[in-house]
């Protein structure tokens, strides 16, 4: 992170590390109560000046980016509400609830279409959503685990949300209607398939579902008329025409020759395939719609019967004739309690007044509210009982030492049946400098020089953070002793064949030992092994290093893939710089000569942090000299 950028925040804690990234939490200076996540990218082929513009772009909460040299610095604001996936699975939810949160949800996720399928596949994952009072919040939170693929195909995009709506609608559970039900099944089997092949397609897919969702129920009432041979009309608004047709509601008409005929047994057969396919992506609200067209076709000749009103005169009838009945039936149609009436058009005497029927499912939507905000003030309670009723974490350990190892098991505590360690934080620290840190459960280490050594851990649990808890190492190293071999059995090494020429050497982690079988020069080399680990590190003491002064080494490396070294240089005062360095190796069995040079006069002590997970790194000829 450059110094100017370093100004703006103050850094509280790490939240994630590894070999692509460093993600931090920190306040704004100018509003120190909000939080932030400071995501630090090591720039490659996929963190370049592309994504750059893409996810300034894209990013709901993007708070700050900056493009550097070695790094793209992506700064979040960090929403937080309760768990979208906590929410999905409340019984309490009804389909029509299940339709709008998928609503809500590709409206989100169609913002992050054009970026990488790597980086689409991250941020439209259920658990980046959290429920606010104002709806969904993404979170927007981009960690590059092992399992992140910056290869993944757009079809993998597509396949995962397939599983997310169906995760969210649910419609093998849910009580949709009928051609809901068939909708949404091809709509989550088009995308997994790749015939919907993007976001957009889907959520517009979806939009033509939640439409035909708010359309009429369908019913057909028959009343007798009062006088046969009337006109048999149907009188329809012309609003509600209008929102029929838009909405590709299935509507059922009375069969020509019953006109008293129950409504499941006079639907049209038109309606009957409304859902049979979904290959352009919006087929089922065309078909529902040709299902309300099929209707209107069916109706006669219409005349005006008042400002915004059509009469449709049934087809097949004429004035003063019915269809294999004596009675001319007045067929109405109830769309969402709206009530439509088909009467005759004389009438001698005033009809007797219907009553409207009130909206039958208002109660239903305040139940659904009161859950909702339910929900969330429980999520809101869970999280104050948390912070203010629950206790703290407890950071303990126990210090076992085996041949001048110091193994150090974690013991910390939590508080509550359904409460876990969700972060582990050492720090190792000699005279006042830090020399490790580490996120590992339980910390393996070996000290070189004998000395003082302050070992202090932290943990956090669902809530919040333990006090630190230390323990101070008074570490004595045995006359000719040396780094550790892979063994654990230490080794010694004569100056004239040290690959470090000299150099004395302190914290270095468990993984580094002298490797007696492959050398560069002498008989031996230091060997990092990061098979099993993220990480290996050492300092180099008493140096005299200035602004002329470079320090060389040679490396060579189990694996072609690349290293990243941060280098800490540190003076009397403390930490005076930091650099980070990006090494690509050629091949597995040559040798490569790696150079730092020096930022500041000064310099007395440097820390090497090697970044190479699943790599074997040999290091030799350690050498100091100085350069015009």
């Amino acid at each position: 992170m450059s110094e100017a950028f370093m100004e703006l925040f103050d850094i509280k804690e790490v939240f994630e590390q590894n070999s692509r990234q460093r993600i931090l939490m920190g306040t704004p200076k100018r509003s120190p109560d909000e939080i932030v996540v400071i995501n630090r990218f090591y720039r490659d082929e996929t963190f370049n000046e592309s994504l750059y513009l893409l996810l300034k772009r894209s990013l709901k909460n993007l708070v700050q980016i900056e493009n550097t040299a070695t790094e793209l610095v992506v700064v979040t604001a960090y929403p937080e509400g309760a768990p979208l996936t906590a929410l999905i699975e409340s019984p309490r939810l009804l389909p029509s609830d299940r339709m709008k949160l998928a609503e809500f949800y590709l409206d989100q996720a169609a913002a992050y279409e054009g970026l990488p399928p790597a980086i689409q596949s991250l941020l439209i994952d259920l658990n980046q959503f959290v429920v606010q009072d104002t709806g969904l919040e993404p979170k927007e939170l981009i960690v590059l685990d092992r399992g992140f693929k910056p290869e993944l195909e757009p079809s993998a995009v597509t396949k995962k949300l397939s599983g997310v709506l169906n995760h969210i609608l649910k419609p093998n559970e849910a009580a949709y209607e009928e051609f809901e039900t068939d909708g949404i099944r091809n709509l989550i089997a088009g995308l997994a398939v790749g015939a919907i092949s993007s976001i957009s397609a889907a959520r517009g897919t979806f939009a033509g579902l939640m439409a035909s969702s708010e359309r009429v129920s369908g019913t057909i009432h028959t009343t007798t008329s009062e006088k046969a041979g009337s006109n048999a009309g149907v009188s329809v608004p012309g609003a509600a025409v209008a929102g029929a047709s838009v909405a590709g509601a299935r509507v059922t008409r009375a069969s020509e020759n019953s006109v008293n005929t129950h409504p499941e047994n006079s639907r049209s057969e038109t309606d009957g395939n409304a859902t049979s396919s979904i290959a352009a992506g919006s087929a089922v609200l065309g078909a529902a719609a040709a299902g309300a067209a099929a209707f209107g076709a069916s109706a006669g000749g219409a005349t005006a019967e008042g400002t915004g009103t059509t009469t449709l005169r049934s087809a097949g009838q004429g004035p003063g004739t019915s269809s294999g009945d004596s009675r001319t039936g007045a067929v109405g149609i109830e769309l969402d309690n709206l009530f439509i009436s088909e009467e005759p058009a004389k009438r001698t005497s005033p009809p007797r007044k219907k009553t409207v029927k009130k909206r039958q499912f208002k109660w239903i939507a305040w139940l659904l509210l009161i859950a909702v905000a339910c929900l969330v003030l429980f999520g809101i309670f869970n999280i104050l009982t948390g912070l203010f009723v629950r206790k703290a974490p407890v950071a303990r350990f126990e210090t076992q030492i085996d041949n001048g190892t110091y193994h150090f098991i974690n013991k910390s505590s939590v508080s509550g049946s359904d409460n876990k360690l969700t972060q582990i934080s050492w720090r190792i620290e000699k005279d006042g400098t830090e020399l490790l840190s580490s996120d590992e459960f339980d910390l393996t280490v070996s000290f070189k020089n004998a000395g003082k050594y302050k070992v202090t851990l932290m943990v956090k649990d669902r809530y919040r953070w333990s006090s630190a808890y230390s323990q101070v190492m008074e570490h004595e190293l045995a006359e000719g002793a040396s780094i550790p071999s892979g063994e654990g059995e230490p080794v010694t090494v004569s100056e004239a064949d040290d690959p470090l020429s000299g150099i004395q050497t302190s914290n270095v982690s468990a993984n580094v030992s002298y490797d007696e079988k492959i050398s560069r020069t002498g008989t031996a080399s230091l060997k990092l092994d990061m098979t099993n680990t993220d990480q290996a590190q050492l300092s180099l003491d008493g140096l005299n290093v200035n602004r002329s002064t470079a320090l060389s080494f040679w490396m060579k490396s189990s694996e072609t893939d690349r290293v990243i070294l941060t280098v800490f240089g540190y003076n009397d005062n403390g930490l005076k710089f930091t650099k980070k360095l990006t090494l690509m190796p050629q091949s597995t069995s040559n040798w490569e000569m790696v150079t730092i040079q020096s930022n500041y006069d000064g310099i007395t002590a440097m820390k090497l942090q090697f970044s190479a997970p699943g790599t074997i790194l040999w290091l030799d000829n350690f050498e100091l000299a100085a350069f015009k």
